[in-house]
């Protein structure tokens, strides 16, 4: 039954109710099998994997000129950050991978703050990117372990520090 199952990348639904697979099942058959194993049918079987993921982040910051007696700043953050993994297997220790991920960062106090004239700001815009990574992974032997991966990452806003000063940029990067 595994074996059947691992031989087609589908949904578990579609491996079911796959004639060349298994004969008889048919769409309730499926159902009430998946039902009853407690698995839902959209499953992935064993060779192709799909891995959604989502966090929230809060972030507060607040700056107070405690020496110079400058008004405090204060900002908070509230953002949903989402990713989604895919892999694939198509041989024993040999697979190819996906991945969608998004990315968010506030600037830091070392980001705005300007030394030549002792004060800092939360004037930057916090810094968004969204990256793409594809690669393959080979462990043919117990000596040998291949990877070959590329990335693309793509930011807006992206906080740059030069010359003791800093700003934002719509910047990208790939390897």
């Amino acid at each position: 039954f595994a074996e059947r199952l691992a031989r087609e990348n589908h949904t578990l639904k579609r491996a079911l109710t796959d004639p060349r697979l298994f004969s008889g099942n048919g769409k309730a058959y499926s159902d009430e099998i998946l039902h009853r194993a407690r698995v839902s049918p959209l499953k992935l079987t064993s060779r192709l994997s799909l891995v959604p993921g989502v966090r929230f982040e809060h972030i507060e910051q607040t700056r107070e000129d405690v020496f110079g007696g400058a008004s405090e700043q204060s900002v908070d953050y509230n953002i949903w950050v989402p990713g989604l993994g895919l892999k694939y297997e198509f041989a024993r220790k040999t697979l190819a991978y996906a991945n969608l991920t998004r990315s968010f960062r506030p600037p830091s106090f070392g980001d705005s703050f300007n030394p030549a004239i002792g004060a800092s700001s939360l004037d930057l815009k916090p810094s968004t990117a969204w990256t793409y990574e594809a690669g393959v992974r080979a462990n043919p032997y117990s000596w040998l372990f291949a990877e070959l991966g590329g990335f693309y990452t793509d930011f807006k806003d992206q906080v740059v520090v030069s010359a003791g000063t800093a700003a934002n940029f719509d910047t990208r990067s790939f390897g």
